[in-house]
């Protein structure tokens, strides 16, 4: 009984001793994406390229950034600011989406400043793909980070991502990232 209990032993300090090496080896970063895509929020419509894929700690899903090239309103491109609050904070509970944070975003696009809530900014996302569901947008005039669940592919690696300076002047440019 005794030898048992003592080869359980050095078996569980084994198996406690090896896993994180095998884990981290089996761990492998995302491949960077770079793909064209379209979106829209509200009557706003954007069209970007996917340049980097990133986790969001602790939760599995992934993020895309995104540099926007071109943003429509109705049939014609605008180029003024315009400001969207997201009035609701989710919990894993609400609309299906964990982790959204209520705040400021700024956009490209034209109007004045609108509410949403993060309820229906997910669901102006939730057609784009079966496999991959939106939750919110936010960032400045020269590059927009989207935030897209994907059930399909989680991301495990959490790169290191700096977002670009803008060169054109803002008079809300204070309220960035206020999350």
């Amino acid at each position: 009984m005794e030898v048992q209990r003592t080869c359980i032993f050095f078996f569980l300090n084994l198996v406690t001793f090896l896993l994180p090496s095998f884990v981290e080896s089996c761990t492998c970063p995302p491949s960077t994406q770079s793909f064209e895509m379209n979106f829209c929020l509200a009557d706003y419509s954007y069209k970007g390229t996917i340049v980097d894929v990133v986790s969001d700690e602790g939760t599995g899903y992934a993020h895309y950034d995104v540099i926007v090239s071109e943003v429509f309103h109705g049939m014609g491109v605008v180029d003024a600011e315009s400001r969207i609050e997201v009035t609701t904070s989710l919990s894993g509970s609400e609309c299906g989406m964990p982790g959204l944070q209520k705040g400021i975003y700024l956009f490209q696009g034209k109007g004045s400043p609108k509410e949403v809530s993060s309820c229906n900014v997910v669901k102006l996302f939730s057609e784009l793909s079966p496999a991959i569901r939106v939750g919110l947008i936010s960032g400045d005039y020269s590059r927009t980070r989207a935030y897209f669940y994907d059930n399909m592919r989680p991301v495990t690696a959490i790169p290191e991502v700096t977002m670009e300076e803008t060169t054109r002047a803002s008079p809300l440019r204070d309220m960035e990232y206020n999350y």
